[in-house]
């Protein structure tokens, strides 16, 4: 129609295509800034508020479905000797190489990887108990060995593996961390690969936290 009525239609037409567009742009705006909160900009990987919410998801099928979760704690070694002579730059690009060869341990539909912040990684297994967990994390140790090339420069490269396991080492996700790092850090303590949770590397923290206290 062309009289009053048809310009009007057509008015209302054209301003609900316009909010229509308008809401488009904004649930892919709102789409971004989640996925900005939940990952990694420098590696895409998860983050840690994302592992944690699978985790506290895959706890809730577990408990109906297979009660086993595996949770690897990666601490890269001489990290911040590489950033300080070589440049945060090339630090960047070796977290970039990591977060890479991290993924390709990761083989079973809804296991993931995360970057916890600086040097520290985790991957979180579904359906892994102790003894495949440590397969894995032995795997990540070989997977190391091979120096990662940067065409002018080659880094050799190691890390520090904790491993907890639930329902075996924690009760909630928190636990679970706290345990991967517990064991983590005994790994770099020791150097002798991967490192299980043992409820007395626990006993041996409190100790020492203790004493660092009473001589201060």
């Amino acid at each position: 129609r062309q009289d009053e009525i048809g310009i009007l239609a057509r008015r209302f037409y054209h301003m609900r295509q316009q909010i229509r567009q308008q809401i488009a742009e904004l649930n892919c705006r709102r789409e971004e800034m989640e996925n900005l909160a939940r990952h990694d900009p420098l590696t895409g990987l998860a983050n840690r508020r994302l592992l944690v919410e699978r985790a506290e998801h895959a706890f809730t099928v577990a408990r109906r479905d297979n009660p086993r979760l595996g949770l690897l704690f990666i601490d890269l070694d001489r990290f911040k000797h590489v950033n300080d002579v070589l440049g945060h730059a090339f630090g960047d690009k070796l977290l970039q190489a990591v977060a890479k060869r991290l993924r390709n341990q990761v083989l079973a539909h809804g296991d993931m990887v995360a970057r916890m912040g600086g040097n520290e990684f985790a991957l979180l297994l579904r359906r892994t108990d102790a003894h495949a967990a440590l397969v894995v994390a032995r795997s990540i140790t070989k997977a190391f060995e091979r120096p990662l090339d940067f065409g002018d420069q080659m880094v050799d490269l190691s890390a520090g593996i904790g491993i907890a396991c639930w329902p075996t080492d924690a009760t909630d996700v928190d636990t679970l961390l706290s345990h991967s790092e517990v064991a983590m850090y005994a790994a770099k303590r020791r150097l002798d690969g991967p490192q299980l949770y043992d409820a007395a590397l626990d006993s041996a923290s409190a100790q020492t936290l203790s004493l660092l206290t009473e001589l201060r």
